[in-house]
């Protein structure tokens, strides 16, 4: 039997179809599937299209998966249907004869004609969905601690992003995103793939933890020794346009309002072109980003959204992840262990993360 969750995310579904004038809707794409079931319907990390397929009408649902994964996602992934057409994993003749008969039927949709509708579902959390998501944030925080205290100068850079990845996992979150930088690549790029760079002064790590689906971002900064000056200070900067960032998350404020506040906040600090160099996040969800801020973003901010602000200046990052509530912004990646200390924007204040010093 399928969970409370799951049957009110299918009834919401039926909503939709009922507003739009259709009979069902096909899911194929692993972001809706693993929102629809809460679960990991993916094999690949990096795949954007599920190992189902879902055909969700007025009353019925019906799930078409090959025989390879169809115990495994009754089992352990919430799995359930009115029928589950099960095809040879060499087969894939029958799948596609499957989803050729699902199109025919009249008023049936692929999932790309109802995209914003899904798309919103999948942004404005439940309370399943926000109860998942405040657990999440403290744990990709915690696998952030526990993997910035142990390292040590000469860790590469890809020793570290294990050191993440494993410390993810051992919390059952997938780290999607793993990023990791050394003091000499941290000011040539800002999206850092690992390598084999040894660290030696300081470092960032990013990572966009998934876990059943959902998925939250957060970035660290860790040096070995005294902060130089200059990094400090740069770092105090990119502080300061998250909180302007968070400032502006309320409900009903444009997401391309929010970025100008960010952009403003550059200027103030003395950067002003660096917003050029790296997005600067945007809305969450079953994606990384749902909707990425750019300056034509109309994208309303709701509340029980969560945003993601990925504030960089060269050399340094900030980035946590928030719930848009009534009362404003409320930063969900906090681990007590890490340091932290007030920034103040306007009438708010907002305990950010510091540079941690080994």
């Amino acid at each position: 039997m399928a969970t409370s969750v799951t049957r009110e995310r299918i009834q919401k579904l039926r909503d939709v179809l009922r507003e739009r004038g259709c009979h069902g809707v096909i899911l194929t794409q692993e972001a809706t599937i693993a929102w629809l079931y809460q679960g990991r319907y993916h094999i690949g990390v990096a795949t954007d299209a599920s190992c189902v397929a879902v055909l969700v009408t007025e009353d019925e649902v019906h799930v078409l998966v090959n025989n390879i994964e169809e115990q495994r996602l009754k089992d352990e992934e919430g799995l359930v249907a009115d029928s589950v057409i099960v095809h040879s994993w060499a087969d894939d003749a029958l799948r596609e004869q499957t989803l050729a008969q699902w199109k025919t039927l009249s008023g049936i949709v692929s999932e790309w004609e109802l995209a914003p509708e899904l798309q919103r579902m999948r942004m404005v959390q439940d309370e399943a969905g926000i109860r998942h998501l405040r657990e999440l944030g403290v744990l990709v925080a915690r696998a952030l601690t526990q993997t910035c205290v142990h390292l040590r100068p000469g860790v590469t850079e890809f020793e570290a992003a294990g050191m993440l990845s494993a410390n993810c996992l051992n919390h059952g979150v997938e780290a999607i995103v793993n990023l990791v930088a050394g003091e000499r690549r941290a000011p040539l790029y800002r999206h850092v793939m690992p390598t084999n760079d040894a660290i030696e002064r300081y470092a960032i790590l990013s990572v966009g933890g998934r876990k059943n689906g959902l998925v939250v971002s957060a970035t660290r900064m860790v040096a070995f020794g005294e902060v130089p000056s200059h990094l400090r200070a740069k770092y105090e900067a990119v502080l300061q346009v998250e909180a302007a960032l968070l400032s502006a998350s309320a409900a009903g404020s444009r997401v391309d309002a929010v970025l100008e506040r960010g952009m403003a906040q550059y200027e103030a600090e003395g950067f002003p072109e660096e917003w050029h160099f790296h997005h600067q996040g945007g809305v969450g969800g079953y994606l990384p980003r749902e909707v990425r801020a750019v300056p034509e973003s109309k994208q309303r901010l709701e509340e029980n959204m969560f945003v993601a602000w990925n504030p960089t200046i060269s050399g340094v990052k900030a980035e946590d992840t928030a719930i848009v509530t009534a009362q404003g912004a409320e930063i969900l990646t906090v681990d007590g262990d890490f340091p932290s200390a007030p920034v103040r924007h306007r009438e708010n204040e907002w305990n950010l993360p510091r540079i941690l010093v080994l």
